[in-house]
């Protein structure tokens, strides 16, 4: 809420500044700042609405973004006019202008701010480098933890992957929040692990799931993924035993998966 408030009330003050040189007012000036924070702040509380929308849908990489965007810039249009409304004023295109950016921009700030607040906060931390022994969010304790990865590892034997892969946490258990909205983990977060081997991988373009980043990884496992490699059984299990959504994607080695992001490598017991 309060990044979103402070998007509005920059691009609100500045499209006042920017239109009314010749007639600047600083109690109008006051009025637009206050009017677009109050619209980017509940349009910062509304904000994973559009991200829900994506996820509804199935969408993801840019096009999850872009649906995101446009959901988010709607309900930002659509406060302006209401609070024009209330106040007896009328809404110019402008005005809805504002409000479209002032909503859609938040996809773009949040996860920067989030971004660099793991760069400069954390970066000392090893264990947003992979580093081994550390906790995911969402454990209640280290023994918590540790059965849930001799689970995850005997599970993983038990579909015929043996010791060839290794499974790598990622995303918000990780660094604690969303990358997408910079919301924190939340109770119910879902657990996003990278199943890293050379062996998996291949397996995977066996069985023709679809690859990117040159065939180095792919995305997330959808469910008719899960039931090509076998999968399935593991990922409802486990979802079932966190209390949580867990999804799963495949990278060809331990290194790929920590390079693109914070990670922490769930170590064999």
């Amino acid at each position: 809420m309060c990044i979103g408030a402070g998007i509005g009330a920059v691009l609100s003050g500045s499209v006042y500044a920017l239109t009314h040189r010749d007639d600047f007012d600083w109690g109008d000036f006051a009025s637009a700042t206050a009017q677009g924070a109050a619209v980017g702040a509940v349009g910062g509380f509304l904000a994973p609405a559009g991200t829900a929308l994506a996820t509804q849908l199935g969408l993801q990489g840019g096009r999850a973004l872009g649906v995101a965007v446009v959901t988010d810039a709607a309900i930002g249009a659509g406060l302006t006019w209401a609070i024009n409304t209330a106040l007896c004023q009328p809404t110019t295109p402008t005005d809805l202008l504002v409000g479209a950016l002032t909503g859609g921009l938040g996809n773009f700030v949040r996860p920067g701010v989030g971004w660099l607040k793991g760069l400069f906060g954390n970066s000392s931390d090893p264990a947003l480098r992979g580093a081994n022994p550390y906790i995911p969010h969402g454990f209640a304790s280290a023994d918590e933890y540790d059965q849930f990865t001799r689970n995850l590892y005997d599970d993983l034997n038990d579909a015929g992957y043996g010791g060839s892969a290794t499974a790598v946490f990622q995303g918000s258990s990780v660094t604690g929040q969303s990358f997408r909205t910079g919301q924190p983990f939340r109770p119910e977060g879902d657990y996003d692990i990278a199943l890293a081997g050379d062996e998996v991988l291949e397996r995977a373009r066996k069985a023709g799931v679809g690859l990117r980043s040159g065939g180095t990884r792919t995305g997330p496992l959808r469910d008719i993924d899960l039931r090509k490699m076998r999968l399935s059984g593991l990922a409802e299990e486990l979802s079932e035993r966190a209390g949580r959504d867990v999804h799963f994607m495949i990278y060809g080695s331990v290194e790929s998966a920590t390079g693109r992001g914070p990670s922490i490598i769930a170590p064999r017991k």
